[in-house]
């Protein structure tokens, strides 16, 4: 049943005394007058009914003082959401629709698990409206009602999530000031989700509510909120503290008449003790919420992270009748894979099968039209100049940027872009044939004597070793620069173009500049930042950016490149910080050229990276529409919608990156890798497959395909793919997945051997070592140096954990390593990190079964063990598992087999 606010007619639960939108008594003493106010009609959306094209209407959830919310199915995202139709007399209020909009920018930089997602403010036809995750279940305040109160096990869990969604936001700098029961979800499972951050506000940015006016529910306001004085996160702790108050004792705190009395004894009285109210509540529940509820707010708990370690405390002492553990964990933002380095398939004691996502394209004569596909090798400078030599490899960079712009005007050219060239080492035609199956490739030296540049360039045949046409020599002023580098590129295209005819994209690029100097600088930044890992040259590009954009400031290009380098910056430093200076970068070239594709594609690695995925998508959206063919966009794009957990709309961007380029094994690979996540292992080995035909000559294509292998059973094709991929370069990819194969086959020497094969070709890699140390712990004479080795894993991968804080795997992967250590608090620490970020990721909950064995607790080994069977985990993987045998003695194993 829902009452209606007579004062703004905003809908409220029927055992709601105080209105939650304007706070007016819903049951008024005879002395408080009523006038009643007729609410404005809004626009009837009935069941089945589709709004602004794309919303199909499944229910009516709610009214509200700001308007009507309904549950819809989004047809565009394929997924359920929950929209709110703001009332016309609000959405017609200017200053409050640009209030909204000012808040739900700050809402939706809040991704967490036990956060409701805010997405955006839209229109249709002068009807605002607001989508956002739609959230099954009910509100807190109608489970107390429901069952007048909540255990003390119930209450410290539910508090406990709650105080991990706040830290998110607070971290970000966003308040909520409007926490009360009403604003929690709770689900069948006891999962929380944090409701309505729409009056949230920056703590970094004052003056978009109005100084002195009170914002909250008067039931759980603050008392600082109360006399109208700025809300931070302190605020939010009271608040909960009156939350945790109701949950234990079935009553709030304070009650009143009216609005204003019940908020004044917020700011004058002492809440009652909450154990004379409830004397089954532990005392130390009740000291906590007293110290939540202090007046004055620097008495109080000054962070989250604080109370929830206090409550963690309390929950280990309370006795395992009265702890409560929510069975599912609610969606939380995925591991960012790097695509362009290993993706880890799990499988067993630490032991894992090394996915290398390969790039390439290849000439397939006779399949299609005649194609031809290219890539701009690294080329030799005279004299080892190090500023030369970042000229010479800027210069390449462009000239590959500028035929993958050809390659989007035409069907029958295909180019690797330089920096993949540069990073796999690739300088000889031969392996330009082998990594990437290319059939051309541009090579060639220069020198430079003061302002004069040489430079020879040439066009071979991968297959024949023969130069193609005559060799392309320039002498000329650097000054020149942008005049001859036109001249080299147009007459590559006059090469090309002998075989077949060319459409030539447009000769200006935009965002550029006319100033010599500014491009000479420009075009060594770019050179620079082919060695993104190297602290000294990302620095120097920093710097040459700079410089350029000195030189002019209009010099959207160079913004676009400062951007980049700030954001390798990032990368290398750790430091927060330049996240800014980078996003910064990339807005400021937007602000010259909303045309500029890089900018758009940086901004959204950033966002991804943040877990911002909304706005990274958007991002990468406004790449595509300006450069509606670009590969990397459209790879960009399919992998946050992965990482989003939007694997429909993943799939169907990564068949488009294969429309794009059908002849680059790389999309195959990316979608491989997609179907392995979902265990579509089927559908996995046949990407792979198709890989191996497109490149058959490149070692990591069948490393790939023998990790599926692997794990569809296939033994013996899954070796003979390892041994073929090592026979034509010995690869640490190769050599682990032997090691692994060998490991599950008992063959333990033989494992040893080929783990310290694959450490020695790759050192930094954390999950080699901890490969190693697997198999030390079970080779005769190897015992002793498992420990150690354990420790080296461990400090490797907690080298990357300042930017790789949410990849459920790392996390997953180090508390397995501090399990077999014996260490059992970092075990589970880890643990619980893994499982609140993936969930329902099977080889996070394979490696954390495999925890929970090492620190003997078995309970939480089966409770792990069948979430992992509903989640589509192989039951053969936990059977191979030497360290498992005891867990499969178990009856209740047998019993989850069984069923």
């Amino acid at each position: 049943m829902t009452i209606k606010c007579p004062k703004c007619q905003s809908g409220n639960t029927d055992y709601a005394r105080f209105c939650s939108n304007c706070a007016t008594l819903l049951q008024p003493s005879e002395e408080i007058p009523v006038t009643e106010t007729l609410e404005t009609p809004t626009e009837e959306l009935t069941r089945g009914t589709t709004f602004a094209g794309r919303y199909e209407i499944i229910e009516e959830l709610g009214k509200g003082g700001m308007g009507k919310v309904y549950r819809v199915f989004d047809k565009k995202i394929k997924e359920e959401v929950a929209l709110k139709l703001l009332k016309p007399e609000i959405a017609t209020d200017r200053k409050t629709i640009e209030r909204f909009s000012n808040e739900l920018r700050f809402a939706r930089k809040i991704t967490h698990k036990n956060v409701c997602r805010m997405h955006d403010l839209h229109e249709e036809r002068g009807t605002q409206y607001i989508t956002m995750e739609y959230v099954p279940g009910e509100d807190l305040k109608s489970s107390i009602r429901r069952m007048e109160k909540v255990t003390v096990g119930k209450a410290v869990s539910i508090a406990k999530q709650v105080c991990q969604g706040l830290a998110e936001a607070h971290k970000l700098g966003v308040v909520h000031r409007d926490l009360k029961p009403q604003n929690i979800m709770i689900d069948k499972e006891g999962n929380a989700k944090i409701m309505d951050f729409g009056i949230a506000r920056s703590l970094k940015a004052k003056g978009i509510t109005g100084a002195g006016v009170m914002i909250g529910t008067p039931e759980y306001m603050s008392p600082e909120q109360v006399e109208g004085k700025e809300a931070d996160q302190r605020s939010d702790i009271y608040s909960l503290g009156v939350i945790l108050y109701e949950m234990v004792t079935g009553r709030v705190p304070f009650k009143g008449d009216t609005a204003f009395s019940i908020a004044m004894k917020h700011k004058t009285e002492m809440p009652p003790y909450p154990r004379e109210i409830n004397t089954h509540i532990p005392e130390e529940i009740s000291q906590v919420i007293l110290k939540c509820m202090e007046k004055d707010k620097k008495k109080r708990y000054q962070g989250v992270e604080e109370l929830l370690h206090i409550l963690t405390e309390i929950v280990e002492r309370l006795p395992s009748t009265e702890k409560f553990v929510p069975k599912k964990v609610a969606k939380a933002k995925k591991i960012s894979k790097k695509k362009w380095k290993n993706i880890i398939i799990y499988s067993g004691i630490g032991i894992v099968l090394l996915l290398l996502i390969v790039y390439g394209v290849h000439f397939i004569a006779g399949t299609r039209k005649s194609v031809d596909s290219i890539a701009v090798l690294p080329i030799s400078v005279m004299g080892g100049n190090p500023d030369d030599q970042a000229f010479c490899d800027g210069l390449m960079e462009t000239l590959a940027n500028r035929l993958t712009r050809l390659e989007q005007l035409n069907e029958t050219l295909w180019a690797v872009p330089f920096s993949k060239a540069y990073r796999e080492e690739v300088n000889k035609p031969s392996e330009a044939l082998r990594i990437f199956g290319v059939n051309l490739v541009v090579t060639g030296n220069m020198s430079r004597i003061g302002d004069m540049i040489r430079l020879r360039l040439n066009v071979v045949d991968t297959k024949t070793m023969n130069q193609i046409g005559s060799p392309l020599v320039l002498t000329d002023p650097i000054t020149n620069l942008s005049t001859w580098q036109e001249d080299i590129f147009i007459k590559l295209v006059q090469i090309l173009d002998a075989k077949k005819k060319l459409r030539m994209p447009q000769t200006i690029v935009s965002g550029g500049t006319s100033l010599p100097d500014a491009y000479k600088f420009y075009i060594q930044g770019l050179g620079r930042l082919q060695h993104p890992k190297k602290a000294e040259s990302v620095d120097r590009g920093i710097s040459l950016f700079k410089q350029a954009i000195e030189q002019d400031s209009q010099y959207a290009q160079a913004y676009a490149g400062l951007g980049r380098a700030y954001w390798h910056k990032y990368r290398l430093s750790k430091e927060s910080n330049w996240v800014e200076e980078a996003r910064s970068s990339c807005k400021r070239a937007l602000q010259i050229n909303d045309h500029l594709a890089p900018a758009y594609i940086t901004l959204g690695i950033i966002d991804r990276s943040q877990g911002q995925y909304e706005d990274a998508i958007e991002e990468f959206q406004q790449a595509l529409k300006f450069e509606p063919k670009s590969y990397e966009a459209t790879i960009d794009l399919a992998t946050t919608y992965e990482e989003a957990q939007r694997p429909g709309e993943a799939e169907e961007t990564y068949k488009k990156a294969i429309q794009l380029r059908p002849f680059d094994g790389d999309g195959y690979s990316y979608l491989g890798v997609l179907y392995y996540l979902q265990t579509r292992y089927t559908e996995a080995a046949k990407m792979f497959r198709k890989v191996t035909e497109l490149m058959p000559d490149n070692d990591l294509a069948y490393s790939n395909l023998g990790a599926i292998y692997s794990l569809m059973g296939r033994d013996d094709l899954s070796e003979e793919m390892f041994l073929k991929s090592n026979a034509i370069k010995p690869n640490s990819t190769a050599c682990s997945n032997l090691g692994a194969l060998y490991f599950y086959q008992r063959r333990y020497s033989d494992s040893v051997a080929m783990f310290e094969e694959a450490v020695n070709l790759e050192k930094e890699y954390y999950r080699l070592w901890g490969n190693l140390a697997d198999a030390y712990r079970y080779t005769s004479g190897y015992q002793e140096k498992a420990p150690e080795t354990y420790e080296h894993a461990i400090q490797l991968a907690e080298e990357l954990l300042p930017v790789e804080q949410f990849n459920a795997h790392l996390h997953s992967n180090l508390a397995y390593y501090h399990a077999a250590l014996g260490d059992n608090n970092k075990a589970s620490s880890e643990i619980s990190m893994a499982r609140e970020i993936g969930p329902n990721d099977v080889w996070v909950l394979l490696d954390c079964i495999k925890a929970f064995e090492f620190i003997n607790q078995r309970d939480n080994a089966i409770e792990c063990l069948e979430e992992y069977i509903k989640a589509g985990g192989s039951i053969e993987e936990v059977r191979k598992e030497p360290d498992l045998s005891k867990l499969r003695a178990d009856p209740r194993y047998k019993q989850l087999v069984e069923k």
